[in-house]
């Protein structure tokens, strides 16, 4: 879930305005469609895909710190070398 998609979901179920629009009202409709809707299968899709983001730029950073480049093997998979 992207971004995008989950922005689009919130404005057509809450009728929110555009999050460049008015950024407050956005993020206050949002944290009222998830208090209301804990349940919401497209929130929790977006919620997995900000963790699993989160998890990958602290990792990719550890690996740098230790000196370890990112490259690609033989089979497109990513390797740290």
């Amino acid at each position: 879930m992207t971004k995008e998609q989950w922005q689009a979901h919130i404005i057509e179920t809450t009728g929110a305005p555009k999050p460049a629009a008015d950024p407050v009202d956005f993020r206050i409709k949002a944290q009222a469609h998830q208090a209301w809707n804990p349940g919401c299968p497209i929130c929790k899709d977006r919620i997995k895909t900000r963790k699993a983001a989160r998890s990958r730029k602290i990792r990719e950073a550890v690996l740098d710190s230790c000196g370890l480049r990112k490259g690609r093997d033989s089979m497109g998979r990513v390797i740290w070398e």
